[in-house]
């Protein structure tokens, strides 16, 4: 559990009644981190205005026809990706994603030594990657 986790749940309970309920309905769950960026920014561009629901359906079928692997999902076809829910403008934002984790200059890995803003920057550089889609990424790689 992150150091920040309680105290943050204390902050959300106080400041919205209804988030408190949801908070008090799931006394266990968590925030979990992941810990593979390309993962994480791949699961973001598929829950883009999207249910949640649908979104978990999605990454299921996505994971089990690519394996996550960056060469695996550009060696794909759209027709084979968008068999899994996919759009195919989402599928060329994360064929774009693929390129730059395979091809690309930047380190993800090496995310301690940027700031937030910079990481924001790079990952918007990417066609398909938008302010909400880096901020998830943030929220959901860096906890």
């Amino acid at each position: 559990m992150p150091k920040f986790w309680e105290k943050s749940l204390l902050d959300l309970k106080k400041s919205d009644k209804i988030l408190a309920s949801v908070i008090n309905k799931f006394p266990n769950d968590i925030l979990k981190k992941n810990n593979d960026p390309f993962v994480t920014l791949v699961h973001s561009i598929i829950g883009q205005q999207i249910s949640v629901s649908a979104a978990i359906s999605i990454k299921n079928k996505f994971r089990n026809i690519s394996n996550m692997d960056p060469l695996i999902i550009l060696s794909l076809s759209d027709n084979k990706l968008r068999e899994c829910g996919i759009s195919y403008r989402k599928i060329q934002y994360i064929k774009n994603v693929s390129k730059e984790f395979i091809n690309g200059s930047f380190n993800f890995m090496k995310y301690e030594d940027y700031s937030d803003e910079e990481l924001k920057l790079k990952l918007i550089g990417i066609k398909g990657v938008g302010n909400w889609t880096a901020d998830m990424f943030l929220i959901n790689f860096l906890n």
